[in-house]
């Protein structure tokens, strides 16, 4: 097997890194860092309020003392009782309003 030296080290010819080999390797790298942060997480990089707020459907609920709550989804929480379902600022002029 032939050998080179490099800083007194004998490498084997097959495993000198040349710049070929390196840029293959940087760019495998580089194609694997940019999957691996591209990869959906569940947050979304660009997101409007206003877009989220309309699509949503809403609800008012009450419970016994009269307090009333804004919720994002329809899911009865405990002691209250859902009166108006609707968008969120329908649900917020219903709270102002009683």
């Amino acid at each position: 097997m032939d050998y080179c030296n490099l800083l007194a080290l004998r490498i084997p010819v097959p495993l000198q890194i040349t710049l070929q080999n390196f840029l293959i390797f940087f760019l495998a790298l580089c194609c694997i860092v940019v999957y691996c942060f591209s990869y959906p997480t569940g947050i979304p990089v660009k997101q409007s309020l206003t877009k989220d707020i309309t699509m949503k459907t809403y609800s008012a609920q009450i419970n016994a003392h009269g307090n009333i709550i804004v919720c994002g989804d329809t899911v009865t929480r405990n002691s209250y009782r859902i009166i108006l379902t609707g968008t969120y600022q329908a649900c917020l002029d219903f709270k102002a309003n009683n």
